[in-house]
């Protein structure tokens, strides 16, 4: 059974040469280095986000589908190069 996150809880932990604390709330979490006041902070909220667009840009960017609609656009824009060369030339001649 677990425990209720119900007021702050303070962890020290070494990173490094460095010592920090990380301060787990209801809230989100904290992490400074000891002796100092700010710190790095983070809402739970944030997290759960960031992972849910990092789980969607690797399934988006792993799929064949990316290559071929890139594939798709730089051709149309080799043919509308093309047709803009044709219609340049054909306006110097004439």
């Amino acid at each position: 059974m677990t425990t209720k996150l119900d007021r702050p809880l303070k962890r020290e932990l070494e990173i490094g040469d460095s010592t920090y604390t990380l301060t787990l709330t209801p809230a989100g979490l904290k992490l400074t280095q000891k002796g100092r006041r700010k710190g790095f902070e983070v809402e739970w909220r944030a997290i759960l986000a960031a992972e849910s667009t990092l789980a969607t840009a690797s399934s988006t960017s792993s799929g064949p589908s990316d290559s071929a609609a890139e594939k798709d656009s730089a051709g149309e824009k080799d043919e509308e190069d093309e047709e803009a060369d044709s219609s340049g030339s054909a306006d110097s001649s004439g």
